[in-house]
């Protein structure tokens, strides 16, 4: 329970960071609970992918709720884009923190090598980022956010 409180915290600043820079446009509790929403499914679709190739693909051992719970820390980084950094920059680097949290969760949890552990990393970024694009078609066509 305190993993989805903290991944909730996490995502409760960004949308609020979010709505304060974009306060022009009238962005409001809507748009912010679609961010939270949006963050809390990444979450949920990240931990079971690592896990799964971490366990299946890299021969790792450890349970899907550790994986939930060390996840959870990973997402601490995706705060650095509320630092006041140019925005680009602010993102590819938290995105890049981010993986390499992946690979750190995806080492404590599952015991893997550090060879191993960044292919679990990279891979798991790389199908949320397939998820995600998956899922961002029928809200593109049907409006659904």
């Amino acid at each position: 329970m305190s993993s989805v409180l903290f991944v909730l915290a996490v995502y409760s600043l960004l949308a609020s960071w979010a709505m304060w820079l974009d306060r022009a446009s009238g962005a409001g509790f809507r748009t912010a609970a679609a961010f939270i929403v949006w963050g809390l499914l990444r979450w949920v679709v990240v931990a079971p992918i690592l896990w799964f190739i971490g366990v299946h693909g890299f021969e790792g051992e450890g349970t899907l709720g550790a994986m939930y719970r060390a996840t959870a820390l990973a997402h601490a980084p995706l705060l650095l884009q509320v630092m006041p950094l140019d925005v680009s920059f602010a993102n590819v680097v938290a995105a890049i923190w981010f993986v390499l949290a992946l690979m750190v969760a995806g080492r404590a949890v599952l015991g893997l090598s550090v060879r191993r552990a960044a292919g679990t990393g990279v891979m798991a970024a790389a199908g949320l980022l397939i998820v995600s694009n998956v899922f961002l078609v029928p809200i593109a066509i049907f409006g659904v956010v």
